[in-house]
């Protein structure tokens, strides 16, 4: 008999055919999880109706553009005679992927669930992902565990476990669990993406929400650091997830210092926006030397304008995209439409 309460959180937007995967991939778990909340960041491309179709939800929001809560009791596990409770939560506008992991873990945390497992909605579990991390909830040292992550075709997805090393932050302050590590488990890491995540709400009251001001990118980065604070962070390799990973549509590769640089369609470049910025911010509190810090980011900076002089049109929107995020990092300014006014209006 369960004694662990465990709720997972989806936080989805736009992307309703990965969100049905994932939650039938969640309600046929043979340890199935206790509740479900789906934080739904505004979606227009009909996921309430997509939900109600496949008998997620009982109703959606209407002509309503406050913010809409549901909750729903719906048959889970092999036998489907365990029952899940799947709340539905979605914001009249979208606050960002970090936005919707912060809310998510609130309205788990505030009703009577000992664990919060964390997923896009372009991730999934295997059948027996819950179950090969159940045997270790005992353990008291323990803030969070993490699932082995596996593109869709079944390779493993280095980039979203790893070890923080506090030197630089470019390209990444992460530097990827090596493959040979995997082969045995738990496995201590410093810092996990939101692919998988079940972190205990003991650790979540030390260590707070994730920050959302972020909006996305790089916000489990930050999150771990704290988070790790309040105890160890393990991976245990049994336990998959599997990630759609993006594609880069449309993107236009270009080497410069011996190195291939993607360059993002147009109106895509402002999510890039966020990744700078906050990695900006994490490494200003971070780094361990300054002068490294700053020497990182004005080399990055520059290979961005070099970037801008030889390929890219509308050069000065994009200057002042990459100085305002860089200088917004440093300073701590969060304003998350900064990015869409600069370049596009």
């Amino acid at each position: 008999m369960k004694t662990t309460r465990i709720a997972a959180v989806v936080v989805t937007y736009n992307r309703r055919a990965l969100l049905l995967q994932c939650l039938r991939a969640l309600v046929a778990q043979s340890y199935p999880p206790d509740g479900i909340y789906i934080i739904d960041n505004g979606s227009s491309d009909d996921t309430v109706l997509h939900l109600i179709r496949h008998g997620f939800i009982s109703t959606g929001p209407g002509k309503s553009q406050a913010l809409f809560r549901s909750h729903t009791r719906i048959g889970a596990g092999t036998t489907k005679l365990q029952e899940i409770d799947l709340y539905y939560i979605r914001f009249p506008e979208n606050r960002g992927a970090t936005c919707g992991f912060s809310e998510g873990m609130k309205y788990a945390c505030a009703s009577v669930y000992d664990w919060i497992w964390l997923m896009d909605d372009d991730s999934y579990p295997d059948k027996d992902a819950l179950r090969m991390l159940a045997p270790f909830l005992s353990r008291p040292d323990t803030a969070a565990f993490a699932s082995a992550v596996k593109g869709p075709d079944g390779a493993l997805s280095l980039v979203h476990r790893g070890m923080l090393h506090y030197k630089h932050i470019f390209p990444r302050i992460q530097t990827p669990l090596e493959e040979h590590r995997y082969q045995h488990g738990p496995v201590s890491i410093d810092s996990a993406s939101f692919v998988g995540l079940l972190v205990r709400v003991e650790s979540i009251q030390e260590a707070g929400y994730p920050k959302n001001d972020f909006f996305l990118t790089n916000d489990d980065i930050e999150y771990c650091i704290r988070l790790s604070k309040a105890g160890k962070i393990l991976l245990v390799p049994a336990s998959i997830m599997y990630h759609e990973e993006a594609i880069k549509k449309n993107c236009k590769s270009v080497c410069i210092f011996g190195k291939i640089v993607c360059l993002p369609p147009y109106d895509e470049l402002w999510l890039k926006y966020y990744g700078f910025r906050n990695l900006a911010w994490i490494g200003k509190r971070y780094i361990r030397s300054r002068f490294a810090l700053y020497m990182e980011l004005f080399f990055y900076w520059l290979v961005q304008i070099i970037l801008i002089l030889l390929y890219d049109k509308k050069k000065l929107k994009r200057f002042r995209f990459y100085t305002n995020a860089l200088r917004d990092g440093l300073k701590g300014v969060f304003d998350n439409e900064k990015p869409k006014r600069i370049l596009y209006d």
